[in-house]
C-alpha cells in the first residue's frame, strides 16, 4: 500500500498487505479445524444417548491407540495381504486385487470413481484416472540416488511386515513404478469422453469386466454408458505397457500402494522408512501429531457425519440472511459492468447477463446435515470397535465406494460435493451447476463477523464472494452456460475481444517476479485466477460503496483505526483477509502448480488494476501501485 497522505497515523507503523501480523484469511480455517477437534480429543458430551457422537468418538478412539496397541493392525494388514495371496503370488489375478484394493483405497494403478459431467449438466459419470505418483516430482524417478533410497524405502517397510522379498522383487516394483509415473507426466493435459464398450474395446490387455464387476459398476450398459478419461494417454499406454511385466511384479506392486497407503495407521516404526526417503531428498515434510492425523481421518472418511454433529451450530439465520444481501449487491454490481461493457455485442451481452442472473449461492452445508439419524444412515450397520483402526476404516470405505457408486442411478437435484466443501476452508464457484458456494469455515472471524462495520463485510468476505461470481466468467467458466453445460455462448468478434483483454492479464503476471525465488510468475496458468482477484476487488468496492451510500447508516470505526476512512479500511480488510504465510522450502513448487499468483505479489497486481485503490491512498504517479491506463487490465 502507499503510505502517502495517510490521515492521523501518528508514530502508528504503516500496515502492508503481506505483514505477518496482519495473517488472516484461510488460516481462520486452522482454528476452525482445531475447534472441532478438541472436541473429540477431550471427549463428546452425550455419547451414550447420541448415536451420532458415539459414532464419531469410537472411530477417533480407535486412531489414537499408543504403538502397544496398535500392533495388533500389523497382524490384521498382514492377513488382509495374505488373502490377497501374499507376495509374490502366482495364484489367482492382478485384476481382481487391483479392484478390492481400489474400494479400500489404494489406488495401484489408477483410480475409478464418479463425477459430474463435463457436458452434460447435472449427470454423474465413472470418471478414471491414472494413480497417484507417490513422489510428486515424478521426474525424480530418474534420479539415480532417488532411485536407490525409493528401494530402500520398499524394501523397509516391507522388512517392518516381515514380509519376504528379494532385491530383484523390490526393484521390480521401483520399475514398475517409475514406468508408471513417466506415462502419467508424460500423458495429455484434459480428458477424453468415450463410452464404456470403447474403452473396453481398446483395452485388449486388462480385463476391465472383471474389475467393473468387483466394484459393482457391471451392469452399465457398455455402449450408452459414457465415461471421462481424465488421461487417455495414461491408459493406452497402460494397456501397452501392462503386457511386459510380470504378473508376479504386478500383484507386489499393488499390495505395496496397500501398504504404503495404510502405513501410518501402523506403529510409528513404520514411518522410518519414509523418514528415511525425505532426508535423502532434502524435505522438511513431517508426519501430524497423531490427534490432527486422527482428526483428518474423521473428516476425511466421515466427512457428512462429522459436519452433522457440529457445523449447523455455527451460523445462524441473521449470518445468512446478511450473506445473502451480500451476494445480490454482488451481482447488481456485476450486471450493471456487463450493461457498460462497450466491447461486447448485444446477443453475448444478453447470454451474460442471464447467466449471472441465474447463479445461486449456496451456503454452509445442505439443509439435509440438520437430520444427523439421516445422515448416519449409511453407516448403521457397522460394528466399529475401539480395538481396531484399520479394520474400521476398511468398513467405512467400502460404504463410501457404495455411495459413490449409487450417485450413477440415483436421482438428484444437488449436486454440490458436499462431503468436500463441509470441513474446507474455501469458497467455490461451482461450474457444472453455476453456484457460488461458501464452506461453513469462511463464515466467521476475520473473514465475517455481522457485528463489524460494512467495510469490513465488504472487504473480507464480499470480495471473496465477488471473486468466485468472476469466475462464472473468466477464460473457465465461460466455456459452461448458466445450467453448467459445456457451451461456446459467444459471438467469435465479442470472444476474440475477451481473449485480447485476457492477455493483459497473462502479460502481466509473467513480469511479476516472485521475490523469495526471483523467478517470474506463470501468467498462463495463473489466468482465470487473476482475472477473478481483479474483478472481485472491484466489484466488491462498488457494491460497498453503494451500500453505505443506499443505508446512510452511522459510520462505525475500530478502535485504533479511527484516523482511516472507510476506503482505507476496505482495502485493508481486503488484504487482512487475503493474507497467507508460507514455508520457503515450498515457494518453488508452489511456483510451478499454483493456480494463484501468492504472497505480496497477488494483492498488489488486482490492486495495481484498480486505480481507485491509488487514489484513495494517495499514491503518486511514480509509485509502483500506479499504472499508466493502457497498462491497467480489465474484463470485468
Amino acid at each position: 500500500m502507499c503510505a502517502e497522505n495517510q490521515e492521523n497515523i501518528d508514530s502508528r507503523p504503516k500496515i502492508l498487505p503481506t505483514d505477518d501480523y496482519m495473517m488472516a484469511g484461510r488460516e481462520s480455517g486452522r482454528d476452525f479445524a482445531k475447534t472441532s477437534m478438541d472436541f473429540l480429543t477431550y471427549g463428546l458430551e452425550d455419547r451414550d444417548i447420541d448415536k451420532t457422537r458415539d459414532f464419531l468418538q469410537t472411530f477417533f478412539d480407535s486412531c489414537r491407540k499408543n504403538d502397544e496397541n496398535r500392533e495388533n493392525e500389523i497382524v490384521k494388514l498382514k492377513n488382509m495381504i495374505q488373502k490377497f495371496g501374499g507376495i509374490n503370488s502366482l495364484s489367482g489375478n492382478w485384476e481382481d486385487l487391483a479392484a478390492e484394493t481400489l474400494i479400500l483405497g489404494a489406488d495401484s494403478m489408477f483410480t475409478i470413481n464418479v463425477a459430474l459431467s463435463q457436458t452434460v449438466a447435472g449427470k454423474y459419470i465413472l470418471t478414471f484416472s491414472p494413480f497417484e505418483i507417490l513422489e510428486k516430482n515424478s521426474g525424480h524417478y530418474e534420479n539415480p540416488i532417488f532411485a536407490e533410497a525409493f528401494k530402500k524405502y520398499i524394501g523397509g517397510l516391507m522388512k517392518l511386515l516381515d514380509l519376504e522379498m528379494s532385491k530383484d522383487d523390490v526393484r521390480d516394483i521401483f520399475e514398475f513404478e517409475r514406468r508408471l509415473a513417466n506415462i502419467t507426466r508424460n500423458g495429455m493435459i484434459g480428458g477424453k469422453l468415450t463410452t464404456l464398450g470403447e474403452f473396453k474395446t481398446n483395452q485388449t490387455q486388462i480385463n476391465w469386466t472383471k474389475i467393473l464387476k468387483k466394484v459393482s459398476v457391471d451392469k452399465l450398459p457398455d455402449h450408452q454408458t459414457q465415461i471421462n478419461l481424465t488421461n487417455p494417454y495414461y491408459f493406452e499406454m497402460l494397456n501397452c505397457k501392462i503386457k511386459e511385466v510380470k504378473p508376479a511384479t504386478i500383484k507386489n506392486a499393488i499390495i505395496w500402494r496397500l501398504i504404503t497407503t495404510f502405513s501410518q495407521v501402523l506403529p510409528s516404526k513404520f514411518e522410518e522408512p519414509l523418514n528415511e526417503l525425505r532426508k535423502t531428498m532434502k524435505s522438511n515434510a513431517k508426519f501430524e501429531n497423531r490427534n490432527e492425523f486422527c482428526y483428518k481421518q474423521v473428516t476425511t472418511h466421515l466427512p457428512m457425519v462429522s459436519a452433522s454433529d457440529f457445523i449447523p451450530t455455527y451460523i445462524s439465520d441473521e449470518s445468512r440472511s446478511n450473506i445473502s444481501e451480500i451476494y445480490n449487491n454482488l451481482k447488481t454490481v456485476l450486471k450493471s459492468r456487463i450493461q457498460k461493457s462497450s466491447w461486447m455485442d448485444q446477443e453475448t451481452q444478453k447470454k451474460a447477463l442471464h447467466k449471472l442472473e441465474t447463479m445461486k449461492l449456496r451456503i454452509g452445508f445442505p439443509e439435509s446435515l440438520l437430520d444427523k439419524e439421516k445422515t448416519l444412515r449409511p453407516y448403521e450397520k457397522l460394528k466399529l470397535s475401539n480395538n481396531s483402526f484399520l479394520e474400521n476404516v476398511w468398513q467405512v470405505r467400502k460404504v463410501n465406494y457404495e455411495l459413490e457408486i449409487l450417485k450413477l442411478t440415483e436421482k438428484s437435484d444437488d449436486f454440490i460435493d458436499w462431503p468436500t466443501v463441509v470441513h474446507s476452508v474455501n469458497a467455490y464457484y461451482h461450474l457444472h451447476t453455476n453456484q457460488v458456494v461458501l464452506a461453513v469455515s469462511m463464515l466467521r472471524n476475520p473473514l465475517f463477523n455481522a457485528d463489524l462495520p460494512k467495510f469490513f463485510q465488504y472487504g473480507a468476505l464480499g470480495a471473496f464472494i465477488a471473486h468466485e461470481i468472476t469466475h462464472g466468467f473468466d477464460t473457465q467458466g465461460a466455456s459452461f452456460d448458466e445450467f453448467g453445460n459445456l457451451k461456446n455462448w459467444w459471438k467469435p468478434a465479442t470472444y476474440q475481444k475477451f481473449v485480447e483483454k485476457s492477455q493483459c492479464f497473462i502479460d502481466q503476471a509473467n513480469s511479476t517476479v516472485e521475490p523469495r525465488t526471483t523467478k517470474n510468475f506463470d501468467g498462463l496458468q495463473t489466468l482465470g485466477e487473476n482475472i477473478a482477484d481483479s474483478g472481485g476487488v472491484q466489484i466488491a468496492f462498488e457494491a460497498f460503496m453503494a451500500k453505505m451510500r443506499e443505508s446512510g447508516e452511522k459510520k462505525l470505526k475500530l478502535e485504533g483505526y479511527e484516523g482511516f476512512s472507510d476506503e482505507k479500511m476496505f482495502f485493508m480488510s481486503y488484504a487482512h483477509a487475503s493474507c497467507d504465510h508460507m514455508e520457503s522450502h515450498k515457494v518453488s513448487k508452489r511456483l510451478k502448480t499454483d493456480q494463484h499468483l501468492f504472497g505480496e505479489a497477488r494483492l498488489n497486481n488486482a490492486l495495481k488494476n484498480f486505480p481507485k485503490f491509488a487514489k484513495v491512498f494517495g499514491c503518486k504517479p511514480e509509485n509502483q501501485m500506479v499504472l499508466e491506463k493502457e497498462e491497467v487490465c480489465e474484463i470485468w
